[in-house]
């Protein structure tokens, strides 16, 4: 999925309140983001213990798992 589309499919969701972070890097603990550096795509972690972690790939990638995210975080959040 392209990140247009990603934004089409959570427009209705409270994603600040999923520690999800669209277009942007974040620095929050606990917290997911989405974002473009250069010509690749980028998915951020942060786990509780502050460790970080990144993946790199295509738009098409990077969305699709960080939609998966998201349906997990709701899940696990009872949303």
């Amino acid at each position: 999925m392209t990140y247009k589309e990603l934004i089409e499919r959570t427009k209705e969701l409270d994603l600040k309140k999923l520690n999800v972070f669209l277009g942007e890097p974040s620095n929050q603990i606990g917290s997911i983001s989405c974002y473009q550096d250069g010509l690749e795509w980028v998915e951020r972690n942060i786990d509780e213990r502050q460790n970080t972690w990144e993946i790199r790939g295509t738009e098409d990638e990077i969305c699709d798992a960080i939609f998966m995210d998201i349906e997990i975080n709701k899940e696990l959040s009872g949303y």
